[in-house]
């Protein structure tokens, strides 16, 4: 176990306050990574990956800890839309139908690509979260997308937790030729080279997942609770490619992508192109969390007060949540990339209580100067292997 002897600036407050977290019991295990302008400022692992409830041998975090970051992952999904939108390859503005012909029955021929990205198609999917047993076998997956009836009207804001993933990625192989992995990994850096939208050979080695909130959540008229664990720890992780719902990544991973966005995409993507991405194109009250929602294309953007980026005026800031337990975003203002990893879920209430002070003190630590430059700390609790 290795910590710094004192505290000394403003990211080793944000790393001590996560530490406190964690040993208060809000989370098993977890990572915590800050870049700025391809430099780490603060980099932490902390806690119990596997074994928390004493179901296996405990292992312990460290920074090369990958997690299943579930949610999080749709701004993956939607950066691989927007690179074949900057090569001249899609109109976002055209029917899904256009580029997935089969898409076009029972009503849907009229839903756009652009309608997917910011969660307004009124394709819920509800009867294909349920069937978890087509999950593992793409072709059925894609009927069942094919054969659904939207349930509610097109243009009504009402979250997609996978039914986001399965249409995009579905565009990006009929346009591309290409899986969305595949795709991905050939325009990303190779320190993204690692990340995996299903990976059996990781099986052994990602956190676990642990639901630690009230035996019921609805989301899209599924009760994610009764079965959160065996989704994410087993079904997405090691079965079923999810791309909006399962990603395979470390938080050093999720900071790396967001240093790149906020960057201007790094050469990779016009920063024209980007932005639309990640600035508003719509907001409402969505229906499926019952929370006001700020969107670009594919990416949650930031408010006026709490939020999980930050406690106050986190309106420019761009990223995504993942399940209650992961949140990566950027800030614009200050150029700062931040990923914020844990293997315990509750709710929305509980995320934002975890990550708002976090969010708050990463922010407030960069307009101060702070950071180390170097790789932080690692501080482990459990089980040793």
């Amino acid at each position: 176990m290795n910590q710094p002897s004192q505290v000394t600036d403003a990211f080793d407050r944000v790393a001590a306050r996560f530490v406190r977290q964690q040993e208060h019991g809000a989370f098993p295990g977890g990572q915590l990574v800050v870049m700025r302008d391809g430099q780490k400022l603060c980099d932490v692992a902390v806690g119990t990956a596997r074994g928390y409830r004493g179901e296996c041998e405990g292992v312990l975090v460290t920074p090369a800890t990958r997690f299943q970051i579930m949610s999080a992952s749709k701004p993956f999904v939607a950066f691989a839309i927007a690179l074949l939108e900057d090569r001249g390859l899609i109109d976002p503005a055209a029917p899904v139908a256009r580029y997935f012909p089969e898409f076009a029955r029972h009503g849907k021929e009229a839903i756009t690509v652009l309608d997917v990205l910011t969660h307004r198609s009124g394709l819920l999917l509800g009867e294909l979260a349920d069937a978890h047993e087509l999950w593992p076998r793409w072709p059925a997956v894609m009927q069942a997308v094919a054969e659904a009836r939207p349930e509610l009207p097109r243009g009504r804001l009402a979250y997609s937790p996978a039914g986001f993933g399965w249409i995009l990625a579905e565009i990006v192989h009929r346009v591309s030729g290409l899986s969305l992995q595949d795709y991905l990994l050939a325009a990303l850096p190779p320190a993204l080279a690692g990340i995996r939208f299903l990976d059996p050979s990781q099986a052994e080695s990602v956190a676990t997942s642990y639901w630690l909130g009230p035996d019921s959540l609805m989301l899209a008229g599924h009760n994610v609770a009764a079965d959160f664990e065996e989704i994410n720890n087993g079904l997405t992780c090691i079965e079923a490619c999810v791309p909006g719902a399962g990603l395979l990544a470390t938080a050093a991973e999720l900071a790396t992508f967001y240093d790149l966005l906020v960057s201007g995409g790094g050469g990779i993507i016009s920063s024209a192109t980007l932005q639309k991405y990640v600035t508003k194109q719509t907001a409402g009250f969505e229906r499926q969390l019952k929370v006001p929602l700020t969107l670009g294309r594919g990416f949650g953007l930031g408010s006026l007060g709490p939020h999980a980026y930050g406690w106050w005026n986190t309106r420019p800031c761009f990223g995504h949540a993942g399940g209650f337990g992961v949140v990566a975003f950027a800030d614009p203002r200050t150029r700062v990339a931040a990923a914020i990893v844990t293997n315990g879920h509750r709710g929305v209430m509980d995320m934002v209580k975890r990550f708002a002070p976090l969010g708050s003190s990463i922010r407030s630590a960069v307009r101060a100067g702070g950071g180390r430059g170097g790789d932080g700390y690692v501080r482990s609790k459990g089980h040793q292997p």
